[in-house]
C-alpha cells in the first residue's frame, strides 16, 4: 500500500525531463573539420550540423560520455552554480570552527588544564 502523502511533488527539486529528443553533437575541435570553428558562421553552422544527432533519453538507456553530460549534468549545471557560493561560505565557517576549537585545546593541553579538554588519551585508561 502506498501513502497519499508519500507522492507528492517536492517544490525545490527539479527533475529531467524523460521520454524526449535532444539535438547533441560531437565536438568538432576533435576531428579534422576543427579548423572550421575559426571560419565563417555559415561554414560552422554546417559542420556543427554535420556532426548533431538525435539522443532519445529514457532515463534508462546506456549512454556516450558527452551524451551523459549534455543530458544529465548541463540542465543541473545552474543548479549548482546557484547553491556554491552558500555551500562556500558554510564550509569556510566550518574550517574556522575546527580551527578554533583545535587551538583552544592546544592551549589547554599546554597548561596543564588536561580536564577541560572533551577527549585526551588518558581519560579512562589510567583512571580505572
Amino acid at each position: 500500500e502506498v501513502r497519499q502523502e508519500a507522492l507528492y511533488y517536492p517544490e525545490e527539486l527539479e527533475l529531467l525531463p524523460l521520454d524526449t529528443n535532444v539535438t547533441t553533437q560531437e565536438h568538432p575541435s576533435l576531428f579534422e573539420e576543427g579548423e572550421a570553428l575559426n571560419a565563417p558562421k555559415r561554414i560552422r553552422n554546417e559542420t556543427l550540423s554535420k556532426r548533431s544527432y538525435q539522443v532519445m533519453d529514457d532515463g534508462l538507456r546506456t549512454l556516450s560520455a558527452p551524451d551523459y553530460i549534455d543530458l544529465r549534468v548541463a540542465p543541473y549545471e545552474h543548479i549548482y552554480e546557484r547553491r556554491a557560493p552558500h555551500n562556500a561560505y558554510a564550509l569556510t565557517i566550518c574550517q574556522l570552527l575546527v580551527f578554533a576549537s583545535t587551538t583552544v585545546s592546544t592551549g589547554l593541553g599546554a597548561f596543564n588544564l588536561a580536564e577541560w579538554i572533551p577527549v585526551h588519551p588518558w581519560s579512562d585508561s589510567e583512571g580505572a
